[in-house]
């Protein structure tokens, strides 16, 4: 997560060259996509006033991480000025730590929707034998990261597919009586119901 305040604004034209490989601009409860092809957007901003650009990491096609950088790899420019004085806070989800981390980052933020985490709680019918394995159906979401009792899913995006449900093992879910908490990250836009089903069946939606 990069930030930094916003210098002499005429004309509030933001360019943001170099990104890997998704950023995210909120402004006014408003947010802003940004990727490598995609990167120059007309925002209201007031001298003075804090930048906050979040970069999203989509995964590595190499093995070796210095041929391929993330984050912003290129200058960052308002009105054609260069923004200077950037503070760059890594924000890792991986545990059950690391998604309370992410909570606080986002507390502040004027937008109760996204970018932000939204959870659940839910428990399994009461019975014996081994919880059998499902699948995570995330339609109506629109991109981000799934977790369940602080397990990585992995990453949803629904409407880009082919991928659309997520495999969840039945080890990773706690038994009857316990709780299970479903945490997602959600980056561009929430449904108004907010919910997800377990399903029986892998959605692709495209061919096998």
């Amino acid at each position: 997560m990069y930030t930094a305040k916003a210098g002499s604004v005429n004309n509030p034209a933001l360019v943001v060259s170099g990104i890997k490989d998704r950023a995210y601009v909120v402004r006014n409860g408003s947010i802003h996509v940004l990727d490598s092809k995609f990167y120059t957007k007309s925002i209201d901003i007031k001298e003075g006033e804090t930048l906050t650009i979040f970069v999203e990491n989509l995964g590595r096609e190499y093995f070796r991480i210095e041929k391929n950088p993330k984050g912003i790899t290129g200058p960052v420019t308002l009105n054609g000025y260069t923004v200077e004085g950037w503070t760059m806070e890594a924000v890792p989800v991986v545990e059950n730590r690391d998604v309370s981390l992410v909570m606080q980052f986002l507390e502040n933020r004027s937008s109760p929707e996204v970018p932000g985490f939204f959870h659940g709680r839910f428990t399994l019918p009461p019975g014996e034998g081994l919880i059998g394995d499902t699948f995570l159906d995330p339609t109506g979401w629109k991109h981000g990261v799934a977790f369940i009792n602080g397990i990585n899913l992995g990453r949803y995006w629904p409407k880009r597919g082919p991928q659309v449900t997520l495999y969840l093992p039945g080890a990773f879910m706690l038994p009857y009586p316990e709780e299970n908490r479903l945490f997602l990250l959600e980056m561009e836009g929430a449904p108004e119901k907010k919910t997800v089903k377990l399903v029986d069946k892998h959605v692709l939606n495209g061919p096998v």
